[in-house]
């Protein structure tokens, strides 16, 4: 047979077998899942750098398009994503406070994730102990607002050796380890101790 007629054959084929083909490459599909993810987990990290150099070509050359798509959609979903944001507070919080910290030049050894398991076990300041305000979405952080230490303030945050704080606190220990901070405080209790004696 040659080669005119193989595709002949094949388009006929294909012609009168369509479901029988779709229920065989669905059948396979089911059955390789595993085997197919893992492919295109492969695929998606080996042309990551090829994406983002393609997407940034784009977004050079289609700027002003780009950019009205994005105000257009957060036009759309003003109130869906402010809600999404409210209802998913502790996610946004921890998402944030990594990136925040990474971009002020330190190394985070942790995933937002493994923070959400921290902050859902912590409902008050490990220092002062005052009960932590979760909500979120009131504007301006509060003094009781969540907020994370360095323990021994390194520059690398590990689980090990962060910890969730108010904001209060935070702020009053600025970049002093924990030894250092209740030294402070045990002067300024000294001091007005002595005062009002």
């Amino acid at each position: 047979m040659d080669a005119e007629k193989r595709k002949e054959y094949a388009r006929n084929y294909r012609a009168t077998h369509k479901e029988e083909i779709k229920a065989g490459k669905k059948r396979y599909t089911e059955s390789h899942k595993e085997q197919k993810k893992a492919t295109d987990h492969k695929n998606y990290l080996k042309n990551q750098e090829k994406r983002k150099a393609s997407a940034k070509l784009y977004r050079a050359a289609n700027l002003e398009a780009c950019n009205q798509r994005s105000r257009d959609y957060h036009e759309v979903h003003k109130e869906e994503r402010k809600n999404h944001r409210l209802n998913n507070h502790v996610i946004y919080w921890a998402r944030n406070s990594i990136h925040k910290h990474r971009q002020a030049g330190y190394n985070v050894e942790f995933s937002a994730d493994q923070l959400i398991s921290m902050a859902a076990t912590t409902k008050h300041c490990s220092i002062c102990g005052q009960e932590l305000d979760w909500s979120g979405g009131k504007g301006r952080a509060g003094w009781n607002s969540p907020s994370i230490d360095r323990i021994d303030n390194n520059d690398i945050l590990r689980l090990d050796n962060v910890q969730i704080i108010c904001r209060h606190c935070n702020t009053t220990k600025l970049d002093r380890t924990m030894a250092e901070f209740v030294k402070y405080c045990k002067m300024v209790v000294d001091k007005f101790s002595e005062a009002t004696a």
